[in-house]
Formats: structure tokens, C-alpha cells, sequence
């Protein structure tokens, strides 16, 4: 038996069109209602440009948003850690193209990030949060 890849990750949210609005913007995912027994306004799937479902998105009233855009990044020695603000997923990491349209993405949308040169492995990284406080890391070839 072998793991071949990620396959989805599933957000629980309060509110699924503000997810789709945020994930559509920042990613450029496309929402599909899911084949299920759930209507739309209780499940969704997020689909890459290869038409592969990557994010399922799903209803609960407890699941909790920050309403407040840019959402702060902290720094490393930061007693308020990431770690500590995103329960035991840290991060959820994506390999991405289009570094340039990514970076004029997050500035239009105010987002606040930090980005990420790692030359050992030629791959520039960019990191933000989702309305949810999930960290995103956004894997780039340097090349790009």
C-alpha cells in the first residue's frame, strides 16, 4: 500500500459562500454542488484548474470565522503562534504556478502575507490565512 497524494481537505464553516467567495478570489477554485445527499447551501466542493475536487467545504453553526480582512501573520516568537491559532492543522500547503498573478492577488484583495525565498530548494513561498485563521502555504517554482 502507498500513498499516492492528498486528496481534499474538508473546512467546516459557518458560512460556505464567503468561504467560495474567498478561496474563487485568492485560488481561482471553482465551486460545484457536491454528489450527495446535502444541498448546496450545506456542501460544496472547491475543484482545481485540472477539475479535481481539492477543497469540500461543509455546514457547521459552531465552526467560527474572522470576520476582520487582512488577517494578521505572526512572527516566529510570537507567543499568540500560529500553531496555537489553527488547532492541530498548522497549514495546509499548495504547489501553485502564476507567482506574479498570486502576488498581485493578494495585494488587490488586502490580504496580509509573508513570502518566503528558499533558494536550496528554488521555490518561493507565499503564506496568508483563509477567513477561517487556516494557514496557507503556496508553493511556487523559483523559476516563475
Amino acid at each position: 500500500m502507498k500513498v499516492q497524494r492528498l486528496d481534499h481537505i474538508n473546512i467546516r464553516t459557518p458560512d460556505i459562500d464567503a468561504t467560495i467567495q474567498f478561496y474563487s478570489e485568492l485560488l481561482g477554485l471553482r465551486a460545484r454542488n457536491t454528489l450527495s445527499m446535502f444541498s448546496s447551501s450545506q456542501s460544496q466542493w472547491l475543484y482545481d484548474h485540472n477539475e479535481q475536487p481539492i477543497i469540500h467545504l461543509s455546514t457547521d453553526s459552531n465552526a467560527s470565522m474572522i470576520r476582520q480582512w487582512p488577517i494578521p501573520l505572526l512572527a516566529a516568537g510570537d507567543s499568540r503562534s500560529p500553531s496555537s491559532q489553527t488547532l492541530p492543522i498548522h497549514h495546509v500547503a499548495l504547489c501553485c504556478t502564476g507567482k506574479k498573478e498570486m502576488l498581485e492577488r493578494l495585494k488587490t484583495m488586502g490580504a496580509d502575507f509573508a513570502t518566503n525565498e528558499l533558494q536550496a530548494l528554488k521555490m518561493t513561498q507565499f503564506f496568508t490565512r483563509d477567513p477561517h485563521g487556516i494557514l496557507l502555504e503556496l508553493n511556487f517554482p523559483a523559476e516563475e
